[in-house]
């Protein structure tokens, strides 16, 4: 995130599609289109996988997969273990892409912390959303580009297009598995 942000005040990109979850900065637009809930996957084969609804305990008794440099996405995880005074679990693999995060889980008895949004992805390559204790986190997505008094008609065009998107999108919530 940090990369896209001073790649956008540099001028290197002119827009970016992320989550908006950065500190605000006076040259940036941003607007939140989207909230979507983080869920817990790993392996079907994981021996978390048929288990009733997890514990925090339960969960940190396993390493996790996250992405590499996510101090955002740690800081909401360790939060996560800390409600229930427990340390931040051990970090065993990161990636930036997810498509090896999907392939290490399918392999191994890691755990990753996902957007629901890539939820049907992560089914589709062998792994399943785990039922957990309590809720984890969401996140706010959409865009973000420098302040400009006249936007141009392409970026302007864009955002259009995005915004009427995303209302035609079902809210993105995780499927409330705990009992």
């Amino acid at each position: 995130m940090d990369s896209n942000v001073e790649a956008l005040l540099r001028g290197d990109l002119d827009l970016i599609c992320t989550t908006i979850e950065f500190p605000r900065h006076p040259t940036l637009k941003s607007e939140r289109l989207l909230e979507v809930g983080n869920v817990v996957i790993a392996s079907t084969s994981h021996p978390l996988a048929d288990r009733g609804t997890l514990t925090p305990k339960d969960l940190h008794a396993y390493s996790w997969a996250t992405f590499s440099n996510d101090e955002l996405a740690r800081a909401r995880l360790g939060a996560y273990f800390a409600a229930s005074e427990l340390d931040l679990p051990r970090i065993g693999f990161e990636t930036n892409d997810l498509e090896i995060l999907f392939a290490m889980l399918a392999r191994s008895d890691y755990l990753a912390s996902v957007p629901a949004l890539v939820l049907d992805d992560a089914r589709a390559r062998g792994l399943a959303q785990l039922r957990i204790k309590g809720s984890f986190w969401s996140i706010g997505l959409g865009y973000a580009h420098v302040r400009t008094a006249h936007l141009p008609s392409a970026l302007s065009s864009f955002i259009a297009i995005l915004r009427a998107h995303i209302l035609t999108l079902k809210p993105v919530q995780p499927r409330v598995l705990d009992a």
